[in-house]
């Protein structure tokens, strides 16, 4: 039998079997090939049984054949050994340059700042950096003003009614153009309320703006899409 621990072959020359007499020969020294009974193969993405050595049968004789394990030796990469340790692209560069040229440096492109389209800029008001609406205000910033003037001009306009006002119904606001129209002329339907234009509205024949006062002299009825189209207009 084999004197090496594990072989049960025939001893063949030196109390070796032919197998670990060749690799004596061949290599100075013998390597025990004792099999295991269960596992997989050491190299990955192999899912082989294990042969020899923690390798399957066919890893285990490339090994044995080539010396080296089935990898590149460059740091890095994964392709598989061709020769002298090194994949068949790095296998390439050595003997075209003697050595493995290292990767080369990645170029790193200038960032480019980022241009702020012409309606972005720092709000007049909060300061924040936004799309302005107008006036030089963002949206909230000029939401708020525009609801500011309005409620202002408002008030303004209440204090002015309250002023000068007069108490009257509406009544005596329609039997003054016997319930029609006093901008154009035509009937006004009582049963239509608000938001409805062909809706009953008072209109001010002077308006408030300029200079008229909130009297039963001063009022008439009108249709509210008479009296939006006119607005502050003096017939």
């Amino acid at each position: 039998m084999c004197k090496v621990e594990g072989c049960e072959r025939q001893a063949v020359a030196q109390g070796l079997c032919l197998n670990h007499y060749k690799q004596a020969k061949r290599r100075g020294e013998i390597q025990n090939v004792i099999k295991p009974k269960s596992g997989t193969c050491e190299v990955e993405g192999c899912g082989e049984n294990v042969y020899a050595d923690g390798k399957c049968s066919k890893h285990y004789r490339q090994v044995q054949r080539k010396g080296v394990d089935q990898k590149c030796s460059v740091e890095g990469c994964k392709g598989p050994h061709l020769a002298l340790g090194y994949c068949n692209k790095h296998y390439q560069q050595y003997q075209k340059y003697g050595e493995i040229p290292g990767p080369k440096p990645k170029k790193e492109k200038p960032k480019k700042e980022r241009k702020r389209p012409n309606n972005v800029r720092e709000c007049a008001k909060c300061g924040n950096v936004k799309k302005i609406h107008g006036y030089g205000l963002c949206r909230l910033c000029y939401a708020r003003s525009k609801s500011f003037e309005r409620s202002n001009y408002e008030h303004k306009r209440r204090v002015k009614i309250k002023d000068g006002a007069e108490k009257f119904t509406k009544q005596q606001v329609l039997d003054k153009t016997n319930g029609n129209c006093g901008i154009c002329g035509l009937h006004i339907d009582l049963t239509l309320k608000r938001p409805d234009m062909n809706s009953f509205s008072i209109d001010h024949i002077l308006p408030i703006s300029k200079g008229g006062s909130h009297t039963l002299e001063n009022v008439q009825a009108a249709h509210l899409l008479c009296n939006c189209l006119k607005q502050s207009r003096v017939d």
